[in-house]
């Protein structure tokens, strides 16, 4: 299935978590969010990257004369 952006929507069921034991659901819990803590962080570097192409690119653009940035 694709949504309206394009991507393929993933096809996955959603876990009986009213069926896991106590102790399953705390290692659970503690596991995703130090993995949500990771793809934070990399959202972070991401978005820095992100800023300073954007910034490389408007300088180099500045320095680019208009007769060549026609071509």
């Amino acid at each position: 299935m694709i949504n309206k952006s394009g991507w393929r929507k993933r096809q996955i069921q959603m876990p009986k978590f009213d069926i896991w034991e106590r102790e399953s659901l705390v290692d659970f819990a503690g596991e995703a969010y130090a993995k949500l803590c990771e793809q934070d962080d990399r959202i972070q570097h991401l978005q820095c990257d992100l800023k300073t192409a954007i910034e490389a690119y408007r300088n180099l653009s500045k320095q680019i004369p208009e007769s060549q940035s026609d071509q």
